[in-house]
């Protein structure tokens, strides 16, 4: 879901806008150690959600994307849910489907429901192609497996890579874990076998 969530917004947003963290951003499951009102340039804040897998970041990328322009009357975040799902569509990702920016279960008096997305795996590896493609440079951070960003404000936030098995692949260009009770454990990672021969490989609904 974070994939798709970055792709929106490197199509929509310049990464040198800076956005304010909220209260409401930092109210989201998990705690990646941002504050509120901290700034952040875009750039940055995609770093650390593709990194740490931060559902605040997500959250807040989702609200200033989605709320940039709206002329509409869907709120901020749920427009930027429908501009992920119509970029599905486009890119002729027919499984796809996505329900909020993190891929957090949606719950119900604390139980999980329904995923926050949905889809094959050969979908979610045409994204990742599509994305690296495009926006390459998105995917950069993804191979380093401590990251030290620091936000507008100074403040430097150390970061471990969610992908605890990074050094087993050689040629490693890019990488994104996730894991919900209902997703389960899911991998995508795009490497080289060869020079200028990337491949990319989903693993879902798998273990931790």
């Amino acid at each position: 879901t974070k994939l798709m969530t970055t792709f929106v917004a490197a199509e929509n947003m310049s990464n040198s806008v800076v956005v304010s963290l909220t209260k409401d951003d930092l109210s989201t499951e998990g705690d990646s150690g941002l504050r509120v009102g901290e700034r952040w340039r875009m750039g940055d804040l995609l770093d650390v959600m593709l990194v740490i897998s931060s559902n605040d970041a997500a959250h807040a990328i989702a609200g200033l994307v989605g709320g940039a322009g709206q002329q509409n009357v869907l709120g901020s975040h749920e427009h930027f849910i429908e501009m992920m799902n119509e970029k599905a569509r486009t890119l002729g990702l027919a499984t796809l489907k996505f329900y909020n920016e993190s891929g957090l279960d949606l719950e119900q008096g604390g139980v999980s429901i329904m995923a926050g997305g949905y889809g094959s795996a050969k979908d979610v590896a045409l994204l990742v192609a599509e994305l690296w493609k495009k926006y390459p440079t998105t995917l950069e951070i993804t191979t380093r497996k401590d990251v030290r960003i620091v936000s507008q404000d100074g403040i430097a936030h150390i970061l471990p890579n969610t992908n605890e098995a990074l050094g087993q692949y050689p040629g490693m260009i890019g990488s994104k874990t996730g894991y919900t009770s209902l997703a389960g454990g899911n991998l995508a990672i795009i490497f080289d076998i060869g020079i200028g021969h990337p491949v990319v490989a989903v693993i879902l609904g798998s273990t931790r």
